[in-house]
């Protein structure tokens, strides 16, 4: 009797989510709750939230934002793959390979972090984004001075100047203190460069 209470709670939880995705509809979608759900009551959830989003109902974002607030980063970080992996352009397909980098540093995969990083890189080039995400969240805890050495220079190199902007900047503040006075120096030479082979 009480399993099939259970079981009945749960598919009214899937059903509430799926009608209604918003986080705010839900006390138990609240951050400092949901971190304590049982297994069973999250996979209602993300049921919920998986048809919500085949009817058009939630984006993707609402079950990577649920994954992150459950911690569940490799999960967060898979599922946003998926998602990058259906997209027609390339500008929402790099937007979901950095959302799946960013939770794969966090679940601590710094491999497959690196390599959605740079496939955003070779998506979208003048995006500024993976080049601070590559530095601070890859090679910066690594303490990885070439891999970092070879990002900046080869947007430099290709005439992007994106590791030097002031969103790549902003990015890299917590990054391994070495890789952040390089990538100044580094920088402040190519300005110069750059405005030398202008006079």
């Amino acid at each position: 009797m009480r399993a099939g209470r259970l079981k009945d709670a749960l598919e009214q939880v899937q059903l509430s989510v799926m009608f209604s995705p918003l986080q705010d509809t839900h006390p138990y979608l609240n951050s400092q709750i949901a971190k304590y759900l049982s297994e069973p009551e999250r996979k209602a959830i993300q049921e919920g939230y998986r048809e919500a989003i085949d009817r058009g109902y939630a984006t993707a974002d609402s079950l990577g934002g649920f994954y992150e607030i459950t911690g569940h980063y490799s999960d967060e970080a898979r599922f946003y793959a998926e998602a990058a992996d259906g997209q027609q352009n390339d500008e929402d397909r790099a937007r979901f390979l950095i959302a799946a980098g960013e939770a794969y540093a966090k679940a601590g995969k710094l491999q497959e972090a690196e390599q959605a990083f740079q496939s955003v890189i070779a998506l979208t080039p003048e995006d500024e984004r993976p080049y601070g995400d590559l530095l601070a969240q890859v090679y910066g805890p690594e303490k990885n001075m070439k891999g970092a050495q070879t990002a900046i220079d080869t947007g430099l190199r290709k005439r992007w100047l994106m590791p030097c902007s002031s969103i790549v900047r902003w990015r890299v503040r917590r990054a391994n203190p070495v890789i952040v006075r390089w990538r100044k120096r580094r920088c402040a030479t190519s300005r110069k460069m750059s405005r030398l082979s202008r006079t």
